[in-house]
């Protein structure tokens, strides 16, 4: 497996994270002995709480400072396996600054969890789904903590109670969070060994940024897109073709049409197919129109990098598969509002009649004229999740 150096530095939180666990349990089994029975707490217990209290505190701000510690290595090495990683170590640290952190908590794990999810879907899954826990304990544990401040030597016993309750509670979503994003990072660096630490052209990236800032502004982004890159965009989102126009009328139509609006967009994972083959797989919001994750594919021309094609998720259940003459494989799925044939040069896995499957899959605009929604061409190189 290659090395992230941040594997290293969670197996020493994860061991803090233990004690101090351990030493909240303990809190808090005093703390029900001096609501239930004072006296004995008094007498035997006081001397040994006080110990544990101060032994809790100090692991406390240990947890603190190694933890943002791991959180700045694991985000160096995420833009390490991913050039193109939204998050970098110092953005990361800015996500936690208090009040920010009411919006970079989420931001930070659902992003880091939604990346590990397409190669660990367990560990990814199990992120995404403690973060509203972890925000329930994190500012519920202020919350309390604050309260009990407050109220000074006249704290009432179920706030001592509660507050117990939300620091236990909150370790282990800690733990749990930090055990799974552990074991999904090694799923991850397994699967881009290749990634690590390898930079990308500069004029690639420079390519793709600028073709997506540029995207509600076709004649600005036509620098960046091939003639087959450009006929992608116009018939994804004309069904029913009965002709093929020119480049140029292609152009002049997408730019009087009312497209939706891109309004934000992530790139979350790419893959260098060889030295002149990029696919990046990028999450797009539009206003009137539902969110989506595709891919492009990207080729250099010369010592320029230009979009080439675009490829879409395709879903539905299959409703026929047959072998065709050339030795490909015609694939058909239904969904609740098309039909698409898909041209596959290999049978996927799952592929017979009655199964419910996802296909990454582009537009074959040389097949004219279109049936229903599109011909789809399988790229069998594309691996990215579906």
């Amino acid at each position: 497996m290659p090395q992230l150096k941040s594997q290293s530095i969670v197996q020493i939180l994860l061991m803090f994270l233990w004690v101090g666990l351990s030493l909240s349990v303990i809190s808090g089994m005093f703390t029900m002995l001096y609501v239930s029975n004072f006296e004995v707490y008094e007498e035997y217990i006081v001397s040994i709480d006080s110990f544990v209290s101060i032994s809790s505190l100090l692991v406390y701000y240990m947890e603190i400072i190694i933890f943002l510690v791991w959180l700045f290595q694991l985000h160096k090495d995420m833009k390490a396996c991913f050039s193109f990683y939204p998050i970098s170590p110092w953005g990361a640290m800015l996500r936690m600054v208090p009040v920010l952190n009411i919006w970079g908590l989420g931001d930070t794990f659902t992003t880091l969890g939604r990346l590990i999810e397409r190669y660990d879907t367990r560990h990814g899954k199990s992120i995404k789904y403690s973060i509203p826990f972890l925000y329930i304990t994190f500012f519920g544990l202020n919350y309390i903590n604050k309260w009990i401040g407050r109220q000074g030597e006249d704290v009432s016993d179920g706030s001592l109670i509660w507050g117990m309750a939300f620091e236990i509670a909150f370790a282990v979503v800690i733990i749990f969070m930090a055990h799974h994003i552990r074991i999904g990072m090694i799923s991850v660096a397994d699967a881009n060994s290749d990634k690590l630490h390898r930079k990308l052209d500069l004029a690639l990236v420079q390519a793709v940024t600028d073709f997506m800032k540029s995207f509600n502004d076709v004649r600005r982004a036509r620098a960046w897109m091939t003639d087959s890159f450009a006929r992608d965009l116009y018939y994804s989102s004309r069904p029913n073709p009965q002709n093929e126009p020119t480049i140029d009328e292609i152009i002049q139509t997408i730019g009087q049409s009312k497209n939706p609006s891109l309004i934000h967009y992530k790139i979350e994972d790419y893959q260098m197919i060889d030295e002149e083959t990029f696919e990046v797989l990028i999450y797009q919001e539009f206003i009137g129109k539902p969110s989506e994750h595709i891919i492009y594919i990207a080729k250099k021309h010369e010592t320029k990098w230009m979009l080439d094609r675009m490829v879409r998720l395709h879903s539905g259940i299959i409703t026929n598969v047959e072998e065709t003459e050339h030795g490909s494989y015609l694939i058909e799925l239904q969904s609740e509002n098309s039909h698409v044939k898909i041209i596959a040069g290999e049978r996927p896995d799952r592929c017979k009649q009655g199964d419910e499957v996802k296909i990454w899959a582009y537009l074959d605009v040389e097949q004219m004229p279109m049936e229903v929604q599109a011909y789809i061409l399988y790229e069998a190189h594309t691996r990215f999740l579906g």
